[in-house]
């Protein structure tokens, strides 16, 4: 009886995985660009928002607000040019972890939003 060592793979499995490490590669290239990408676009737009935040009308606390708002958005920029992928998804991991509750509840903001979206189109 021939009896064979080999682990069990689907059939093709094997010659696809030479394919799939340049694949792999591609993904994280292109996923590591958008994020710079976006990082740029967030310290673009936190810029705006200072320059704009003194030239707005009413209380000084809406200016404040604004300077706080932009403050954030500029700090999330940094956030995602210095962290990688990997980097940003424990760091979510962990954060659910300890927030299981508001996690839940912004999963379902987030696909009602989604659903929103697409239904919409």
């Amino acid at each position: 009886m021939y009896e064979d060592n080999e682990p069990t793979r689907p059939f093709g499995t094997a010659a696809r995985e030479p394919e799939a490490r340049p694949m792999k590669e591609r993904v994280a290239n292109t996923v590591d660009n958008a994020r710079v990408t976006l990082a740029n676009k967030m310290d673009s737009a936190a810029e705006t928002m200072h320059a704009r935040a003194d030239n707005l009308p009413g209380v000084e606390k809406v200016s404040r607000l604004t300077h706080d708002a932009a403050d954030r958005v500029g700090a999330s920029a940094e956030y995602l040019r210095s962290h990688g992928t990997k980097d940003m998804i424990a760091d979510l991991e962990a954060m659910v972890r300890s927030h299981p509750g508001k996690s839940i509840l912004a999963g379902l903001f987030l696909g009602f939003l989604v659903g929103r979206a697409v239904r919409s189109d």
